[in-house]
């Protein structure tokens, strides 16, 4: 995975957003920031760490992880953080159940966490289906360019994201799940890799179209259509190849070519939506949700 396209995430966070129990005590910024999910950690190589090298791999792990398994070895906090009250006693299956008197902060977080996987997990084969490697990277600007008309009259799509110094606690998640996941120790990793994502991912959005207009000229002399403006997200960007599968062409994913499905990205993206909805409320109600997650992963879905 070479780089991570974001405002389809941030959309399908707000829309479930809408439509969860409003009573619960919440943190929105910190749920979005869960919508990210760990694609975060793409961005540690944008630009890359001067003394060390970058954990953009994890970023890897975690999609390809069997999602239960993560969850399940992820819900077991290994130690007290500077950031929180939370210790192992108290949270045996932190994802798993929400009976475990958790901070409303990593809650709210956690339940962003779900949404990333529900849609990583519906989009992810079919994106392969069309495009690997760089490619995929484009591929999913153009799906963002395509799936949200409105970009040009919002503000900020970024709007609600907490701010750099806010990602403390969520630092310290992760830095306990790499270390327990990974063997890794990434201290501070996490919020390195959010200030970069809060950059880069604001510089590759272009509202107006301009910057998409000036990376065009500087393709144009040298044969490469989309090697630089594929990379941008911007309204009305033209789409030859039916991004969104609205022509509803059979497609499968290149490691099952037996699960053919003629879904569009739109079909799969309500489907993320619900059952995004029905995890976050078992998990909030404090059901168990393992056997939903169980052998899938966010990279391929159904394992």
């Amino acid at each position: 995975m070479a780089m991570a396209y974001i405002l389809s995430h941030l959309e399908l966070g707000r829309r479930v957003n809408a439509r969860l129990d409003r009573s619960r005590n919440w943190d929105e910024g910190l749920f979005l920031l869960g919508c990210l999910g760990p694609d975060v950690f793409f961005y540690d190589r944008l630009p890359p760490p001067l003394f060390r090298r970058n954990e953009k791999k994890l970023g890897n792990a975690f999609h390809n992880m069997d999602a239960a398994s993560f969850l399940t070895a992820a819900g077991a906090s290994p130690r007290p953080t500077a950031h929180s009250s939370l210790r192992r006693e108290q949270a045996p299956a932190l994802l798993l159940t929400a009976h475990c008197p958790l901070p409303t902060a990593h809650s709210s977080y956690i339940c962003g966490l779900l949404c990333h996987f529900a849609l990583d997990a519906w989009v992810h084969p079919y994106i392969e289906s069309r495009a690997t490697g760089p490619a995929h990277s484009r591929f999913e600007a153009l799906i963002d360019s395509r799936l949200l008309p409105g970009f040009s009259e919002r503000d900020d799509p970024f709007a609600g994201l907490p701010p750099v110094s806010a990602a403390g606690p969520v630092d310290a998640l992760w830095t306990d799940w790499s270390a327990a996941l990974c063997g890794k120790k990434v201290a501070g990793v996490f919020t390195r890799s959010y200030r970069n994502f809060l950059t880069v991912a604001k510089l590759l959005f272009d509202p107006h179209g301009r910057k998409s207009a000036f990376a065009r000229c500087l393709e144009w002399p040298f044969g490469g259509k989309g090697k630089l403006s594929g990379f941008l997200v911007w309204p009305g960007r033209a789409d030859e190849d039916d991004c969104l599968n609205m022509g509803r062409k059979p497609w499968a994913p290149p490691w099952a070519r037996e699960r053919v499905s003629a879904s569009s990205f739109e079909d799969l993206f309500d489907g993320a939506a619900e059952e995004a909805v029905s995890l976050i409320g078992r998990y909030l109600d404090g059901d168990t949700i393992a056997n939903a997650l169980a052998g899938r992963s966010m990279q391929r879905g159904a394992l």
